[in-house]
């Protein structure tokens, strides 16, 4: 009988191989094949355990192990995930694949299964159908389809019809989280209904929480909660020891677990930590690469870890899709059959004192980063001043009331350069017409006109906005029409939801941020008006926002409209951030079209060519993108 075991390591990223007689002629050629395999560091007969990392035991030593005949007992603790792993391998060594196309008898069969356990509330669509049958032929799969095309009633199809019944859910907030309750409850008859929880207390009550879940059961959970003390362990060993069904949704929210420069996201860690002890996973994303085929890897590695797709995708960076066919599936726009959006691009000129001071700070940013030093942006403090230059420019074009009050109370050099004695006189006039205009910019009261048309039209609308002070304003200047907020200081953000979306509430606006709001919640019954105050550089968050009132289940006759307002500048020959931003976001979607094929998206795209609160995380290439704006390239 072999005197080699092997187990997991302590810390769960290894196997841990020991004997109890390091002269055992199995134990002597365990370690003449690890050195044979180049593993560091080199190991002499005489030691008698070893620890190799999980990569490199699936890699390059499990298979070479049965090979050489040497027999080793492994452990109750890394068996499953071994064959889980094998069974992983063998799939994705057959990628890129078409996937087998169901024929109609075989839908009716899938939805006759679905029938008998518990889903006649609602029927799935054909699209849905589809997606369904080819997520059910991978062991874990990836679901792309436009936000609004059903992603998550179709994921709850996958896990009722695999008869997970444990199914934990990461969520971006408890909004969203509101938003599966309802599906749930919307998907499932009261006999077969699972229990659902939301997993947002403190360590000791999410743990029974668990507990219960391990008999059967719904389990919600947002990203952020993962950081809190003690909680990557408990999930971990609640993983390693129940037979569970995860689903990320929104998943490009874990798109920098892995990076090829600066540090991984932590949230997006963690998770990729344990997500080989899972044993069914699935992905659910609208926008799965904003940016580029790097933002596509840690996805794949969350779904298929240590099987080779990262390297494969970095070898087709321009077709990243190309590699992964097969595990993946989505629904486009255009087989929505969705009432065809209208695009108004809106421009409003700046005041020449708003407009002044734009130039003044530009000006003095484009003197800093003028400097080729200055341009590195892997160094941790250039980076966050770039942030930071980025988020005050972008402000400028919006509310610069606020920004020149708030520049009062700040250190640092360009705070002092704006508020020096040679600068006084733009100031001064800019506080004073900012007074005279009750800190309403011209960009502010379009959008207050904008509104006031759409609701004398009996006719719902949403304004989207990044900043705070911006919210608040539009807020206070609506009073009239008790607007309701979703954006980090809103205190019941899911109530604002509700009461919006109830026909009958009398409250018509909602004035929100898209990084709260933008995601994984339905808004789309009611209204069909969205006014983009301002956008940031991210694509994923703004696609997101704009499908709230463009989604399946939407009146057929009714077309939604997008106001996006661009802020120029009186002198025409002088660029503002907003036409950086916009063409950003079109060469971010057009990425996007080409990994996903999607002539939705490229028709989006040209049109852009004609815009618990956080800071917007910006990307090193969007800050690159932001100083090549401030030094004219």
């Amino acid at each position: 009988m072999s005197s080699i075991n092997a187990s997991l390591s302590g810390n769960f990223k290894g196997v841990d191989f020991s004997t109890s007689n390091n002269e055992d002629e199995f134990w002597v050629k365990l370690i003449d094949y690890y050195n044979d395999c180049g593993i560091s560091p080199y190991l002499g007969d005489h030691v008698k355990e070893l620890s190799i990392s999980w990569k490199d035991f699936l890699f390059y030593f499990y298979d070479g192990l049965e090979d050489e005949g040497i027999d080793v007992i492994y452990h109750s603790n890394i068996s499953p995930h071994i064959e889980t792993h094998r069974k992983n391998l063998e799939f994705t060594s057959k990628l890129p694949r078409k996937l087998n196309t169901k024929d109609i008898q075989e839908y009716e069969s899938i939805t006759e299964n679905l029938e008998n356990i518990g889903i006649k509330k609602r029927k799935l669509f054909q699209y849905q159908l589809r997606d369904l049958a080819f997520m059910l032929q991978s062991p874990n799969s990836a679901n792309f389809s436009v936000p609004g095309a059903g992603k998550t009633f179709v994921a709850l199809c996958v896990n009722a019809y695999l008869k997970k019944e444990i199914l934990i859910v990461f969520v971006p907030n408890d909004v969203v989280m509101q938003s599966w309750e309802h599906e749930i409850n919307n998907t499932f008859d009261t006999e077969h209904k699972p229990n659902t929880y939301r997993l947002n207390g403190n360590l000791e009550e999410v743990e029974m929480l668990l507990e219960k879940i391990s008999e059967g059961g719904i389990g919600l959970i947002t990203y952020r909660k993962i950081l809190s003390r003690g909680f990557e362990k408990l999930f971990r060993d609640f993983f390693m020891n129940n037979p569970s069904h995860l689903i990320l949704d929104e998943s490009h929210r874990i798109k920098g677990g892995i990076k090829s420069t600066g540090l991984p996201s932590k949230i997006a860690s963690k998770i990729l930590s344990f997500s080989m002890f899972i044993d069914r996973k699935d992905i659910l994303s609208g926008t799965p690469m904003p940016l580029n085929h790097n933002d596509l890897i840690s996805q794949v590695e969350f779904l298929y870890p240590n099987s080779g797709l990262k390297e494969k995708i970095e070898t087709e960076a321009q077709s990243p899709g190309a590699p992964i066919q097969g595990i993946f599936v989505r629904t486009t726009k255009s087989e929505l059959e969705l009432p065809e959006p209208v695009e108004n691009s809106i421009t409003q000129e700046m005041s020449e004192l708003q407009a002044a001071f734009y130039e003044l700070v530009v000006n003095r940013y484009r003197e800093e980063f003028s400097v080729p030093s200055n341009r590195d942006l892997l160094n941790i403090k250039i980076a966050t001043r770039a942030q930071l230059a980025l988020s005050r420019v972008a402000r400028l074009s919006v509310d610069p009331y606020f920004l020149v009050e708030d520049l009062k109370e700040k250190k640092d050099e360009i705070a002092k350069y704006i508020h020096s004695s040679r600068n006084e006189t733009i100031i001064n006039n800019l506080i004073n017409e900012g007074e005279a205009e009750n800190k309403v910019s011209k960009k502010m009261n379009k959008a207050i006109e904008i509104t006031k048309k759409i609701l004398e039209e009996e006719k719902k609308v949403i304004i989207w906005s990044q900043f705070s002070n911006s919210i608040k304003v539009l807020e206070e200047e609506l009073r009239e029409h008790t607007p309701v907020t979703l954006y980090g200081e809103t205190e019941n953000p899911e109530s604002s939801v509700e009461l919006f979306n109830d026909k009958n509430s009398g409250v018509d606006v909602l004035i929100g941020n898209p990084k709260k709001g933008g995601e994984g919640i339905s808004l789309h019954h009611n209204c069909h008006n969205a006014i983009y105050l301002d956008r940031t550089y991210n694509a994923a968050e703004y696609l997101q926002s704009r499908d709230r009132i463009h989604r399946i289940g939407m009146p057929a006759d009714v077309v939604p409209n997008y106001y996006i307002i661009h802020s120029v500048h009186p002198n025409k020959s002088k660029k503002v951030i907003d036409l950086r931003i916009s063409n950003n976001l079109q060469r971010k979607i057009e990425n996007m079209e080409k990994l996903l094929n999607d002539p939705d998206l490229k028709r989006l795209s040209l049109d852009e060519a004609a815009g618990d609160e956080q800071e917007s995380e910006y990307s090193l290439d969007d800050l690159d993108d932001f100083i090549g704006m401030l030094i004219n390239e």
